[in-house]
């Protein structure tokens, strides 16, 4: 099945009825995909809120173990993108605020060595794009400003990508 046939099946099963956190992960990644990277980011960060406020029952298991594996041993598939950002909104609901910015770092890592995001700077940048937008929203949900250590180890995050590219 095309991400397209995908994404046009899942968004036809939705309608405008209510959507679980579950469903909410789904489109997300259906729609990285398909390349309908704003909407799927949406749908991302809809589902980690639906995830961390309870209404959405998640399986007590290791997200970062499962993350580590698809950064790991991701394909070319389409799928294989939306997967990853799929993972990374699992272990961004599992966390809090403060343990952001060390997860993201340490993933960071993890695709500088994925082999098959070598040379696919858009789909990384993509990657890095939704922990950022996550990590904003768990920041606007707990009323808390970013510490300026989180400040500086962005600002060193921020550097350290642009020397990797």
């Amino acid at each position: 099945m095309s991400p397209t046939e995908r994404l046009d099946g899942l968004r036809a099963l939705v309608g405008a009825g209510d959507v679980s956190g579950k469903t909410a992960l789904r489109l997300g990644a259906a729609n990285i995909a398909g390349l309908e990277d704003d909407e799927g980011m949406d749908w991302l960060v809809r589902a980690d809120a639906l995830l961390r406020d309870g209404s959405t029952d998640v399986a007590e298991l290791d997200h970062v173990a499962f993350l580590e594996s698809e950064l790991s041993h991701g394909s070319d598939d389409p799928m294989g993108v939306g997967r990853a950002a799929a993972g990374i909104c699992l272990v961004c609901a599992s966390a809090s605020p403060e343990q952001l910015p060390f997860i993201r770092d340490d993933m960071l890592e993890e695709m500088a060595y994925a082999g098959w995001l070598v040379g696919r700077d858009q789909d990384r940048g993509l990657l890095i794009r939704v922990f950022r937008e996550i990590e904003r929203a768990h920041t606007v949900a707990s009323g808390t400003k970013t510490s300026p250590a989180a400040k500086s180890r962005k600002k060193r995050s921020a550097s350290s990508r642009s020397s990797a590219a």
